[in-house]
């Protein structure tokens, strides 16, 4: 190969001659959200689910089997989901960026009008089903908080959200995957938007519930074991803000971002999804390690706070709170094999 340099003619430098600046800068940021920043949140949502996977693995043989393998299986079939997806965004620039760089508007239009192709479609719907599992795991959360309260009936607040955003999510799969559709027309725009908006507004309600619990059973036991015993629950209640925040930080920019069609929303769009496998897999961390709300947790309070508050006609103080650091010790480790948050 001859390395001397002749003259190019710069019609031919790969850059459609018809694409606008605007146009470039579009490409130039899908480019790298669909190599990059995919391949960075892909690398972290990874890590988080080997690390899950092992802990749950050795949990495995204890009584709790059937809830681990559970577990297991979950985190499994979200990862699995997540890894379509990355293959998919690979296809989509292969076909985008190498093999039809030169098509007229540029590789982003080119990747526009393939929404219908077979491995495009995968893409959608191991996206949308992501989201779907996320979202259910939260929901189920909230009911597992609340099915010992009076206020049960409220998680159909928060169930029927999540009905409507399936079912909308489901509408703008089809509508996108539709021949000579997208995910950018205003068609697909018009229920993409609702969609994202129920989805994040049901975590924000869910989580806000699950906070309300909480700190209701929280007050409960300060009151019975003294605020040294409240450490347990203050975790808990930062690991549901935490998680919860992740995905609606990312949701609440990206539906701005995606409305005015900004070139920033690649870079949101291309880490929603594995962003919400990361938020469910830190829950799930502190459910493997032991760190979480039980089914049973309220059934234990009140029969502890019963038992204690019988023992302080007998008891001198010290005592007392001797027996409820043994106590709150016990609970959490109780707590270990029903884990549900």
């Amino acid at each position: 190969m001859s390395l001397i340099p002749t003259p190019v003619d710069p019609a031919s430098l790969g850059v459609p001659t018809d694409e606008s600046s605007s146009d470039l800068l579009h490409d130039s940021t899908n480019l790298i959200a669909e190599t990059t920043v995919v391949s960075v949140i892909y690398g972290i949502m990874l890590t988080l689910f080997a690390i899950c996977f092992y802990l749950l693995f050795k949990q495995k043989s204890r009584a709790n089997s059937k809830r681990t393998v559970f577990y297991i299986t979950y985190i499994t079939i979200m990862a699995f989901f997540g890894t379509l997806y990355v293959a998919s965004a690979a296809r989509e620039g292969d076909e985008a960026y190498v093999k039809h760089r030169l098509f007229p508007n540029g590789p982003l239009a080119y990747a526009a009008v393939i929404y219908s192709k077979p491995s495009t479609v995968l893409g959608t719907v191991s996206w949308m089903l992501i989201n779907f599992m996320a979202d259910g795991v939260v929901l189920w959360r909230v009911f597992v908080l609340y099915q010992s309260s009076i206020f049960r009936w409220i998680v159909c607040l928060p169930a029927l959200m999540y009905l409507a955003s399936v079912g909308m999510g489901l509408a703008t799969v089809i509508q996108s995957s539709l021949p000579n559709s997208n995910l950018f027309l205003s068609t697909t725009i018009n229920l993409a938007l609702p969609y994202f908006a129920l989805s994040v507004s049901m975590t924000v309600l869910a989580t806000s519930l699950m906070i309300g619990r909480i700190l209701y059973h929280r007050r409960r036991f300060q009151k019975l074991f003294g605020p040294q015993s409240a450490g347990e629950y203050t975790g808990i209640m930062a690991m549901l803000v935490e998680s919860a925040a992740l995905y609606a930080a990312f949701c609440i920019i990206f539906i701005p971002l995606y409305a005015t069609n900004n070139p920033l929303l690649y870079i949101f769009l291309a880490s929603l999804a594995q962003v919400q496998i990361i938020a469910p897999l830190l829950i799930i961390l502190r459910v493997s390690r032991g760190k979480a709300w039980s089914g049973n947790t309220h059934a234990n309070l009140t029969s502890m706070g019963a038992k204690n508050h019988s023992e302080t006609y007998v008891e001198k103080p010290s005592q007392i709170t001797q027996t409820a650091s043994l106590t709150s010790t016990k609970l959490s480790i109780q707590s270990v094999p029903r884990s549900v948050v």
